[in-house]
């Protein structure tokens, strides 16, 4: 019975040993238990892994705005800011500085910035960058003048930048700020050169004074020792014409200074500019003569009227005289002209003395401006009488330019005023060499 019960579990579907078939296990109840609490920590790991996945994904964005917002910054700085390597190498360069440059941006990176240093202060800025990485970490500053390494800057281009940077130990990179700092030097260089002339301009005051009160010294004694005598007489005028010298220096004085101040008033009539020249010809024709100089006057036939300060005129006219008779030398010659085309009459005043230096000629007219003194020019001055000039012209709506081929080749001062349209020929005065 028991063989017959084994046969039937045989028969039943289940093979021993040779038949190679094995009867499946029941399933333990306990099984399905066993694996829920891993589908679980399987669930709540991805959940996790999903919360990390969005804090990332949102530190990314927020990083990504900052480095926008960063970059913006970089480019629309109002200074220059740029990344160079330890040898000036530029790495990175935001647009203010590549403006500064002269450049397209994409055309710098990679390009060293000392090619845009001018040769004069390449040395010390290559001496720059050397104590910057001698400091590791420190800064420095230096002011450098510009160049194109290829081609001139254009006008626009500064002159010269400030430089401002320090160098980063972790890279070694360099951090630059780039400053246009043209303007203050050029205001610095007028400071400086206003500094010189209000020196030089009180050296000159104290020897224009000097010599008059000298001279009137002298005759002061002469007349106590001697009243009546012909020295006497000669001191007598030497006074006079001393203290009329003094009095000229003081009116151009007090003319700059009413000038500047805006307090200088025209009393205008109608004046015939003819007559005027004519007139201030005639008193600086003995000046002139005694210096050896040739005087020669030319002028309409017809009278040149003007709506004109017929004072201050005269004082512009006598000015340009006087002018030429310092500058100029014995043997040399001055011309006085006047003419007229529709409603603009023409003063000229032109020698062949000392002329003008081409740095000089841009600012002859400034108040205080002196060329070099010289043996030709003994009789010095203040250097206010062309400031003078050239605001009294422009009081009357005129104009004043001055015109020289260089040092030892004359000059002549051109004034033109609006007048009455009128005709008249040149005429040469009576008594001139033709």
């Amino acid at each position: 019975m028991i063989k017959r019960k084994d046969r039937q579990l045989d028969a039943s579907g289940s093979r021993g040993r040779s038949g190679g078939r094995v009867r499946k296990k029941a399933r333990s109840p306990d099984a399905g238990v066993r694996e829920r609490p891993l589908d679980h920590g399987l669930a709540a790991h991805r959940i996790e892994l999903e919360v990390q996945n969005e804090e990332l994904r949102a530190a990314r964005t927020r990083a990504e705005q900052v480095a926008a917002r960063f970059t913006e910054l970089f480019d629309r700085s109002p200074l220059g800011y740029a990344a160079l390597d330890a040898t000036g190498v530029i790495h990175a360069i935001n647009l203010i500085a590549a403006r500064l440059l002269a450049h397209e941006r994409d055309s710098l990176v990679g390009r060293r910035l000392g090619l845009f240093v001018a040769g004069r202060d390449r040395a010390a800025f290559q001496e720059f960058l050397a104590s910057l990485h001698r400091q590791q970490g420190g800064g420095a500053t230096i002011e450098v003048a510009l160049a194109a390494p290829e081609e001139a800057l254009p006008p626009e281009a500064p002159a010269y930048v400030r430089l401002t940077a320090c160098q980063t130990p972790a890279t070694a990179e360099i951090l630059l700020c780039v400053e246009d700092v043209t303007e203050r030097r050029e205001a610095d260089e007028r400071l400086r050169e206003a500094d010189r002339r209000k020196g030089e301009f009180l050296a000159t005051l104290a020897h224009e004074l000097r010599t008059p009160l000298a001279a009137i010294v002298t005759a002061t004694h002469i007349l106590e020792h001697d009243p009546g005598s012909s020295a006497a007489s000669r001191a007598h005028r030497i006074v006079r014409r001393q203290a009329e010298h003094i009095i000229r220096l003081v009116d151009d004085l007090l003319d700059v200074s009413r000038i500047e101040r805006g307090k200088l008033v025209l009393r205008r009539s109608r004046v015939d500019l003819r007559e005027l020249v004519l007139r201030v010809a005639e008193d600086y024709r003995g000046l002139l003569e005694d210096h050896g100089i040739s005087f020669q006057v030319v002028t309409p036939d017809a009278c040149v009227w003007a709506d004109a300060d017929g004072t201050r005129i005269t004082q512009v006219v006598g000015n340009l005289l006087g002018n030429a008779s310092k500058f100029t030398r014995r043997g040399d010659e001055v011309l006085l002209s006047l003419s007229e085309a529709g409603d603009v009459a023409e003063i000229r005043v032109k020698d062949t003395g000392a002329g003008i230096d081409p740095a000089l000629l841009p600012r002859v007219f400034g108040a205080f401006v002196q060329g070099e003194r010289t043996a030709a020019r003994s009789a010095g001055g203040l250097g206010v009488g062309l400031a003078v000039v050239k605001a009294l012209t422009e009081l009357h709506a005129g104009t004043v330019r001055a015109e020289s081929a260089g040092a030892g080749r004359g000059a002549e001062f051109v004034i033109r005023l609006p007048v009455e349209a009128t005709t008249g020929a040149p005429k040469a005065e009576a008594g001139d060499r033709p």
